[in-house]
């Protein structure tokens, strides 16, 4: 069982999406619990899980008290600091190579947003966490503001306008293996993780939306990405 909790918290109070601290009962693990468009939230985790990029794992549960579905996306590090602030509290750390370095390993976000249309791109939705040797990783939170994909395809995909720091430090060889296995995805295996959202979340009509529209996207993003220069 979630149960609301003050033993972690957002890096920023007031700003994420009016959801708060959660941690299961059973397991000890904690998260931040949202309900505004959490199926957009569980889609994007499970859809950057196939296609190897980092998003925090995120379960759709019920919370202690509360009726509803809530995305709960699961705690990236024992703190939560995203880039922003580790360069406002600790700048020599912000612009250390270790820290741009892994902000590199992290370019595969960038055709990845592209792909289901992230539009809230900031460097405060990118977290930064060590592993268990001590190495920084980075990750993408946040996608509520994501997959507004028109029928019947899509749309046009268009380059993310961010978030800075990782459009400053891109790999491109990371880039092309990402959009490599985004257009390895099979349709069926698309329409399977859509399908997989709780109908009291998404119809059908919204599911067919969003999986045609992510079908449709999936062979468009190799010529965004070559034209911005973030793959050969």
């Amino acid at each position: 069982m979630w149960k609301k909790t003050d033993k972690w918290k957002p890096g920023r109070l007031g700003t994420a999406s009016a959801g708060f601290g959660v941690q299961d009962s059973g397991s000890g693990t904690t998260g931040f619990a949202k309900r505004q468009f959490a199926h957009r939230e569980k889609l994007a985790s499970e859809l950057a899980e196939r296609v190897g990029v980092a998003v925090p794992k995120v379960v759709l549960d019920h919370v202690e008290g509360n009726a509803d579905l809530y995305a709960i996306s699961q705690a990236y590090g024992k703190e939560s600091i995203d880039l922003t602030l580790l360069r406002d509290r600790l700048a020599d750390r912000f612009n250390s190579a270790e820290v741009k370095d892994a902000i590199k390993k992290a370019s595969g976000l960038l055709p990845f947003h592209a792909w289901i249309a992230t539009q809230d791109l900031k460097d405060e939705h990118l977290v930064v966490a060590t592993d268990g040797t001590g190495a920084y990783t980075v990750a993408a939170i946040d996608f509520a503001y994501s997959l507004d994909l028109p029928p019947p395809d899509g749309g046009p995909v268009q380059a993310p306008a961010g978030p800075p720091s990782l459009a400053a430090n891109v790999d491109k060889s990371i880039v092309e293996a990402t959009v490599q296995r985004i257009e390895s995805l099979a349709d069926d295996d698309i329409r399977a993780i859509v399908q997989a959202l709780p109908a009291e979340l998404a119809d059908d009509n919204e599911k067919g939306r969003l999986a045609n529209g992510l079908i449709g996207r999936r062979a468009k993003i190799r010529a965004v990405m070559q034209n911005q220069g973030w793959m050969p």
